[in-house]
Protein backbone atom coordinates (compact mmCIF):
# COMPACT_ATOMS: atom_id res chain seq x y z
CA UNK A 1 0.00 0.00 0.00
CA UNK A 2 2.56 2.17 0.79
CA UNK A 3 4.57 1.59 -2.46
CA UNK A 4 1.22 2.74 -4.34
CA UNK A 5 1.43 5.84 -2.64
CA UNK A 6 5.11 6.91 -3.82
CA UNK A 7 5.94 9.85 -5.17
CA UNK A 8 6.52 8.56 -8.67
CA UNK A 9 2.69 6.78 -8.49
CA UNK A 10 1.04 10.11 -7.29
CA UNK A 11 2.53 12.06 -9.95
CA UNK A 12 0.95 9.88 -12.73
CA UNK A 13 -2.46 9.66 -10.81
CA UNK A 14 -2.74 13.44 -11.02
CA UNK A 15 -1.99 13.64 -14.31
CA UNK A 16 -4.64 11.03 -15.11
CA UNK A 17 -6.97 12.82 -12.90
CA UNK A 18 -6.47 16.17 -14.01
CA UNK A 19 -7.06 14.77 -17.83
CA UNK A 20 -10.35 13.55 -16.91
CA UNK A 21 -11.55 17.10 -15.17
CA UNK A 22 -10.20 18.79 -18.70
CA UNK A 23 -12.31 16.28 -20.84
CA UNK A 24 -15.31 17.10 -18.81
CA UNK A 25 -14.83 20.47 -19.29
CA UNK A 26 -14.24 19.95 -23.22
CA UNK A 27 -17.53 17.85 -23.23
CA UNK A 28 -19.86 20.21 -21.81
CA UNK A 29 -18.25 22.48 -24.55
CA UNK A 30 -18.09 25.88 -22.17
CA UNK A 31 -16.81 29.24 -23.30
CA UNK A 32 -12.96 28.65 -22.50
CA UNK A 33 -12.98 25.19 -24.90
CA UNK A 34 -10.34 25.52 -26.93
CA UNK A 35 -7.77 26.45 -24.14
CA UNK A 36 -8.79 23.33 -22.13
CA UNK A 37 -8.23 21.48 -25.35
CA UNK A 38 -4.54 22.39 -25.61
CA UNK A 39 -4.46 21.87 -21.96
CA UNK A 40 -4.95 18.22 -22.67
CA UNK A 41 -2.40 18.48 -25.17
CA UNK A 42 0.21 20.38 -23.21
CA UNK A 43 -0.15 18.77 -19.40
CA UNK A 44 0.56 14.97 -22.10
CA UNK A 45 3.76 16.98 -23.17
CA UNK A 46 4.67 18.13 -19.80
CA UNK A 47 4.28 14.34 -18.00
CA UNK A 48 5.99 13.20 -20.84
CA UNK A 49 8.81 15.14 -20.02
CA UNK A 50 9.42 14.19 -16.55
CA UNK A 51 8.29 11.10 -17.25
CA UNK A 52 10.70 10.11 -20.33
CA UNK A 53 14.14 10.65 -17.68
CA UNK A 54 16.15 8.31 -17.81
CA UNK A 55 14.16 5.83 -20.26
CA UNK A 56 15.91 4.15 -23.55
CA UNK A 57 15.01 6.86 -26.40
CA UNK A 58 13.02 8.94 -24.45
CA UNK A 59 14.55 12.05 -26.16
CA UNK A 60 12.75 10.99 -29.39
CA UNK A 61 9.60 10.39 -27.80
CA UNK A 62 9.61 13.74 -26.09
CA UNK A 63 10.48 15.29 -29.54
CA UNK A 64 7.17 13.37 -30.97
CA UNK A 65 5.54 14.83 -28.09
CA UNK A 66 6.41 18.30 -28.67
CA UNK A 67 5.22 18.07 -32.84
CA UNK A 68 2.22 17.25 -31.20
CA UNK A 69 2.06 20.16 -29.37
CA UNK A 70 2.92 22.41 -32.15
CA UNK A 71 0.93 20.56 -34.11
CA UNK A 72 -2.44 21.85 -32.26
CA UNK A 73 -1.21 25.04 -31.50
CA UNK A 74 -1.80 26.12 -34.90
CA UNK A 75 -4.98 23.78 -34.96
CA UNK A 76 -6.24 24.36 -31.83
CA UNK A 77 -5.66 27.54 -30.84
CA UNK A 78 -5.06 29.40 -33.95
CA UNK A 79 -6.78 27.73 -36.73
CA UNK A 80 -10.14 28.22 -35.19
CA UNK A 81 -9.57 32.31 -35.19
CA UNK A 82 -7.79 32.22 -39.01
CA UNK A 83 -9.78 29.37 -40.61
CA UNK A 84 -6.62 29.71 -43.02
CA UNK A 85 -5.26 26.92 -45.25
CA UNK A 86 -1.79 27.85 -44.73
CA UNK A 87 -2.27 27.17 -40.56
CA UNK A 88 -4.04 24.13 -41.45
CA UNK A 89 -0.88 22.67 -43.61
CA UNK A 90 1.71 24.17 -40.98
CA UNK A 91 -0.43 21.97 -38.31
CA UNK A 92 -0.21 18.86 -40.32
CA UNK A 93 3.45 19.12 -41.43
CA UNK A 94 4.36 19.25 -37.39
CA UNK A 95 1.62 16.39 -36.73
CA UNK A 96 3.57 14.27 -39.75
CA UNK A 97 6.85 14.86 -37.82
CA UNK A 98 5.23 13.65 -34.60
CA UNK A 99 4.42 10.44 -36.65
CA UNK A 100 7.88 10.31 -38.05
CA UNK A 101 9.67 10.14 -35.04
CA UNK A 102 7.36 7.68 -33.34
CA UNK A 103 8.06 5.44 -36.10
CA UNK A 104 11.60 6.06 -35.46
CA UNK A 105 10.74 5.32 -31.31
CA UNK A 106 8.70 1.78 -32.28
CA UNK A 107 11.79 0.74 -35.01
CA UNK A 108 14.41 1.56 -32.31
CA UNK A 109 12.31 -0.35 -29.88
CA UNK A 110 11.81 -3.54 -31.88
CA UNK A 111 14.95 -6.06 -31.77
CA UNK A 112 13.91 -8.07 -34.50
CA UNK A 113 16.09 -6.83 -37.37
CA UNK A 114 13.81 -8.95 -40.41
CA UNK A 115 10.69 -7.15 -38.63
CA UNK A 116 12.67 -3.36 -38.94
CA UNK A 117 13.24 -4.38 -42.32
CA UNK A 118 9.61 -5.02 -43.19
CA UNK A 119 8.48 -2.56 -41.07
CA UNK A 120 10.53 0.17 -43.20
CA UNK A 121 9.13 -1.54 -46.66
CA UNK A 122 5.96 -1.68 -45.49
CA UNK A 123 5.85 2.13 -44.87
CA UNK A 124 7.48 3.68 -47.76
CA UNK A 125 4.90 1.26 -50.22
CA UNK A 126 1.99 2.49 -48.09
CA UNK A 127 3.31 6.18 -48.64
CA UNK A 128 3.72 6.21 -51.79
CA UNK A 129 0.85 4.38 -52.14
CA UNK A 130 -1.74 6.92 -50.19
CA UNK A 131 0.08 9.95 -52.15
CA UNK A 132 -0.40 8.22 -55.41
CA UNK A 133 -3.93 7.62 -54.41
CA UNK A 134 -4.55 11.25 -53.53
CA UNK A 135 -3.25 12.13 -56.84
CA UNK A 136 -5.25 10.48 -59.17
CA UNK A 137 -8.27 10.93 -57.30
CA UNK A 138 -8.74 14.68 -56.75
CA UNK A 139 -6.30 15.38 -59.98
CA UNK A 140 -6.66 19.10 -60.28
CA UNK A 141 -8.14 19.85 -56.65
CA UNK A 142 -4.63 18.20 -54.89
CA UNK A 143 -3.29 20.93 -53.03
CA UNK A 144 -0.15 20.27 -50.42
CA UNK A 145 -2.20 19.78 -47.49
CA UNK A 146 -4.49 16.63 -49.38
CA UNK A 147 -1.00 15.33 -50.02
CA UNK A 148 0.34 16.17 -46.17
CA UNK A 149 -2.72 14.55 -44.37
CA UNK A 150 -2.67 11.50 -46.37
CA UNK A 151 0.98 10.88 -45.54
CA UNK A 152 0.04 12.01 -42.10
CA UNK A 153 -2.35 9.74 -41.37
CA UNK A 154 -0.49 6.46 -43.24
CA UNK A 155 2.22 7.00 -41.12
CA UNK A 156 -0.19 7.01 -37.83
CA UNK A 157 -2.13 3.96 -39.36
CA UNK A 158 1.08 1.87 -39.55
CA UNK A 159 2.49 3.54 -36.24
CA UNK A 160 -0.62 1.92 -34.54
CA UNK A 161 -0.08 -1.06 -36.46
CA UNK A 162 3.44 -2.11 -35.72
CA UNK A 163 3.18 -0.94 -32.24
CA UNK A 164 0.75 -3.38 -31.56
CA UNK A 165 3.09 -6.02 -32.85
CA UNK A 166 5.87 -5.23 -30.30
CA UNK A 167 2.95 -4.65 -27.92
CA UNK A 168 4.40 -6.77 -25.46
CA UNK A 169 6.70 -3.60 -24.53
CA UNK A 170 4.53 -1.00 -25.02
CA UNK A 171 0.51 -1.66 -25.02
CA UNK A 172 -0.66 1.41 -24.01
CA UNK A 173 1.60 3.08 -27.09
CA UNK A 174 -0.83 0.65 -29.30
CA UNK A 175 -3.83 1.56 -27.47
CA UNK A 176 -3.40 5.07 -27.90
CA UNK A 177 -2.71 4.97 -31.33
CA UNK A 178 -6.23 3.29 -31.72
CA UNK A 179 -7.77 6.14 -30.03
CA UNK A 180 -5.69 8.53 -32.18
CA UNK A 181 -7.59 6.94 -34.97
CA UNK A 182 -11.12 6.95 -33.92
CA UNK A 183 -10.27 11.03 -33.12
CA UNK A 184 -9.33 11.39 -37.05
CA UNK A 185 -12.06 9.73 -38.40
CA UNK A 186 -14.83 11.85 -36.57
CA UNK A 187 -12.55 14.52 -37.87
CA UNK A 188 -12.50 13.77 -41.00
CA UNK A 189 -16.46 12.96 -41.21
CA UNK A 190 -16.64 16.61 -40.02
CA UNK A 191 -14.18 18.00 -42.66
CA UNK A 192 -15.69 15.84 -45.59
CA UNK A 193 -19.29 16.12 -44.75
CA UNK A 194 -20.57 19.83 -46.98
CA UNK A 195 -16.91 19.94 -48.78
CA UNK A 196 -16.39 16.80 -50.58
CA UNK A 197 -19.84 14.87 -49.70
CA UNK A 198 -23.09 15.62 -48.80
CA UNK A 199 -24.95 13.05 -46.60
CA UNK A 200 -28.86 12.86 -45.48
CA UNK A 201 -29.51 12.77 -41.55
CA UNK A 202 -30.71 9.65 -42.33
CA UNK A 203 -27.14 8.54 -43.09
CA UNK A 204 -24.35 7.14 -40.75
CA UNK A 205 -22.16 9.17 -42.41
CA UNK A 206 -24.39 12.43 -41.22
CA UNK A 207 -24.19 10.89 -37.15
CA UNK A 208 -20.21 10.71 -37.57
CA UNK A 209 -20.28 14.46 -39.02
CA UNK A 210 -22.81 15.78 -36.30
CA UNK A 211 -22.22 13.13 -33.20
CA UNK A 212 -24.26 14.13 -29.98
CA UNK A 213 -21.09 14.89 -28.19
CA UNK A 214 -17.34 15.62 -29.14
CA UNK A 215 -16.06 12.85 -29.94
CA UNK A 216 -12.94 13.77 -31.33
CA UNK A 217 -11.67 14.94 -28.62
CA UNK A 218 -13.07 12.05 -26.23
CA UNK A 219 -10.71 10.20 -28.23
CA UNK A 220 -7.91 12.33 -28.58
CA UNK A 221 -7.59 12.97 -24.57
CA UNK A 222 -7.94 9.36 -23.92
CA UNK A 223 -4.53 8.82 -26.81
CA UNK A 224 -3.00 11.54 -25.69
CA UNK A 225 -3.37 10.62 -22.16
CA UNK A 226 -2.15 6.77 -22.63
CA UNK A 227 0.74 7.76 -25.16
CA UNK A 228 2.15 9.95 -22.25
CA UNK A 229 1.69 7.10 -20.03
CA UNK A 230 3.43 4.78 -21.80
CA UNK A 231 6.67 5.92 -21.59
CA UNK A 232 6.74 5.31 -18.13
CA UNK A 233 4.96 1.73 -18.41
CA UNK A 234 6.64 0.63 -20.93
CA UNK A 235 8.80 -2.49 -20.63
CA UNK A 236 12.21 -2.20 -21.25
CA UNK A 237 14.79 -4.74 -23.11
Amino acid sequence: MTKFFNKDNAFHTIFVAVQLVLLVLILCDLELNKWFCFAVVLLAFIHAVFSAKNKKHGLIFVLAMAFTLISDVFLVLIFQDTNSIVDQSIGMTTFSLAQLSYFVYIYLNSSDKKLKLIHCLVRVGVCVFLIALTLIVLKDNVNYLAIITMFYFANLLLNAIFSFIIRPKNLALAIGFVFFICCDIFVAAIAAEGLFITVSEQSILYWFAHPPINFAWLFYTISQTLISLSIYLKKEN
